[in-house]
């Protein structure tokens, strides 16, 4: 599927992802804060930030769609139509609590649906045109531009606080949305998968599914999926670290938000790189082990906002080190047949993990505290990793060779 004379280089691929991040950060942040300023109801403000969840529905009903409907190129033209039309109204609206309260749910669901477009649309591109040797790199800017748009989302949220104009900040939104727009048409088209109709999708995910679990590589990965292994649950309770270390909890927003989405930024770049150049499971696996040692060594340093401040940046690095190494194993090993749907079905089943996770240490920090819960993470990702290594040996699963 790749287009060999003319490979897509993997950075593209951060412009494509970056206007959904600010979309899906958009309903996080300025939207809701200046929703509860205008005096809307609170089952409207929390209304519009829960269409977001939409997104998990959403992403499988949509995937097949992309896949096998019309070009790449138009799903992103359509995504990014829905998503400065639902914008953009905000401009000339009026946000006082007589607007009635189904336009700005409308509103909201389409930016995110436009923008839940524009993302599909972008794996469909890492997938089928950037060079399987540079996946992991593809998978670390994919990552990268999604937290960038989010980390952009932010910074309006703040310039909110600074009593800002709603307007002008909303307003802003619109060319950081069009930059995909830079490079889409420097891309191939992305034709669909003529061969299969639409209603076929789901038999033929079925069928692939189950040879999927009839082999040994399949089922190791969805177990991996399934682990603790490089998931950074720990971020749950860096505000209770930040009580026990004294720490200004304005701090997080002013200080550690910025840097830590700056190493995250950086870990992602470093991991697909990494991921490229010594192999996916290897760099997944030592990266993973790595997080587990920066939390272990967090819990039990003396209790200095210094170390503090160094763990967690430490922790951000290496996490996102991990999830784009990961990234870069699920995309090679996907059948390029209906590539998006089954990139996003695994995605969900990461999903899961980073929801037990979450959950455990977050009764682990309330129950016990700060340092009981980063032992505990580390103690059960050193145990999977150490399964994990006996099944990978056991079943003979090794790194692909990657064409250089």
């Amino acid at each position: 599927m790749t287009n060999a004379r003319n490979p897509t280089h993997p950075a593209t691929i951060a412009l494509l992802t970056l206007p959904y991040g600010i979309a899906l950060g958009w309903t996080s942040g300025p939207l809701p804060l200046t929703l509860a300023r205008q005096m809307f109801t609170l089952s409207t403000v929390l209304v519009s930030v829960s269409l977001t969840a939409l997104l998990y529905v959403l992403h499988i009903l949509s995937a097949p769609v992309v896949d096998l409907s019309l070009s790449l190129r138009r799903w992103y033209n359509i995504g990014l139509a829905l998503a400065i039309g639902g914008i953009m109204p905000f401009f000339w609206l009026t946000l006082k609590p007589g607007t009635p309260e189904g336009v700005i749910k409308v509103l909201v669901g389409g930016s995110q649906l436009g923008a839940l477009l524009m993302l599909l649309s972008a794996i469909g591109f890492m997938v089928r045109y950037v060079s399987p040797g540079r996946i992991g790199q593809a998978a670390g800017w994919y990552q990268a531009g999604v937290l960038g748009g989010q980390g952009l989302a932010r910074v309006g949220t703040y310039l909110l606080t600074c009593d800002v104009s709603w307007q002008i900040i909303f307003l802003a939104e619109i060319p950081l949305l069009l930059i995909g727009i830079v490079v889409l048409y420097r891309l191939p088209a992305g034709r669909p998968e003529k061969k299969m109709p639409i209603g076929t999708a789901p038999a033929q995910t079925v069928s692939d599914g189950r040879s999927w679990f009839r082999s040994s590589k399949g089922i190791f990965i969805l177990l991996m999926a399934l682990s603790p292994i490089g998931v950074g649950a720990a971020t749950v309770g860096w505000p209770n670290g930040m009580r026990q270390y004294a720490i200004p909890e304005n701090w997080i927003g002013l200080v550690i938000d910025p840097f830590t989405i700056v190493c995250s930024l950086a870990g992602f770049l470093v991991g697909g790189w990494a991921s490229d150049r010594y192999g996916r499971w290897t760099t997944w696996l030592y990266a993973g082990t790595l997080l587990a040692l920066v939390g272990l060594l967090l819990a039990i340093c003396p209790s200095i906002p210094t170390l503090f401040y160094a763990g967690i940046l430490c922790y951000a690095f290496v996490s996102g080190a991990c999830t784009a190494a990961f990234w870069a194993i699920i995309v090679q090993a996907v059948n390029p047949r209906l590539a998006i749907t089954k990139i996003t079905l695994l995605w969900m089943v990461m999903g899961i993990a980073i929801f037990y996770m979450r959950v455990f240490d977050g009764h682990v920090c309330d129950d016990y505290s700060f340092q009981f819960m980063l032992i505990g993470e580390a103690l059960l990702s050193f145990i999977c990793i150490g399964i994990a290594l006996l099944l990978k040996r056991r079943l003979g699963i090794r790194d692909p060779a990657i064409p250089r």
